[in-house]
């Protein structure tokens, strides 16, 4: 069992992840449908083909992310971001829908709210980013740890997978020659979205399924957010400052 958690969770994604940063030129629809792909095949393995009844949030994972990731490849930047933006919050409506009757439903349209609008903000941003995979893959890296102390194997492993199988692209970020590859090691707008898409929806189940405390989830938010938009060189040491405060803030309460 703990081989094949290594297996799905390390090495897969990131030998995936090597092959398409050195093969896989970016082709506006290509690179985003092998991440797909793999993620969802991997999703299936980990835990099953989703029931067709839709009982529980992550059966909808594979069908929403499929219709985002060809929202995104709208050639029309308005479409692309109202529509994104709007499937998203559709399906964050849809995930928590099991538990509005049983919850304050405003406090419940308001986070959603709240993350339509951070995934609406990373979208239309006009920002360059010089390192967009390590942004994405420490978020992903610090929502890993903070699900898997609160007692969420799943989902830990799933936000892991994410984190892996951005790895090839976060090493040739910071490679020098990186101008001399063949492949493009940087990823595009419409990747950004895609990946920014799905680690916000597993931050938002993981604060309503698992009990997250509100803080952390908003400052693993934050964390993709603020490295997104700050204008920095070394902006992602915004996103590693906020997702650390959020493993240490988790910790510190499950010791408590």
């Amino acid at each position: 069992m703990i081989t094949d958690l290594i297996i799905q969770t390390l090495v897969l994604p990131i030998i995936f992840s090597f092959s398409m940063v050195m093969t896989i030129k970016p082709s506006g629809w290509l690179r985003i449908f092998l991440f797909l792909l793999f993620f969802t095949l991997t999703l299936f393995w980990v835990r099953g083909f989703p029931s067709l009844t839709f009982s529980e949030p992550l059966d909808w994972i594979p069908y929403f992310i499929l219709v985002i990731a060809f929202s995104t490849l709208n050639k029309s930047s308005i479409i692309r971001i109202a529509s994104c933006t709007s499937i998203f919050f559709v399906s964050l409506v849809i995930y928590s829908w099991p538990i509005l009757e049983n919850s304050n439903a405003l406090i419940v349209f308001l986070e959603i709210g709240l993350f339509a609008f951070i995934l609406l903000s990373i979208s239309s941003r006009q920002v360059s980013l010089n390192h967009p995979a390590l942004v994405i893959c420490i978020t992903a890296t610090g929502l890993a740890l903070v699900t898997l102390m609160s007692g969420s194997a799943l989902l830990a492993q799933l936000a892991g997978i994410i984190a892996a199988l951005l790895g090839g692209f976060v090493l040739y970020e910071f490679r020098p020659f990186k101008a001399k590859l063949k492949t493009s090691p940087q990823l595009d707008a419409n990747e950004q979205l895609f990946f920014s898409s799905l680690v916000l929806s597993l931050i938002f189940i993981s604060r309503i399924y698992t009990e997250i405390p509100l803080l952390a989830c908003i400052t693993l938010a934050l964390s993709l957010l603020l490295g997104f938009l700050v204008p920095l060189k070394t902006s992602f040491l915004i996103s590693l400052i906020l997702s650390g405060s959020a493993v240490i803030y988790v910790s510190l309460t499950k010791i408590g």
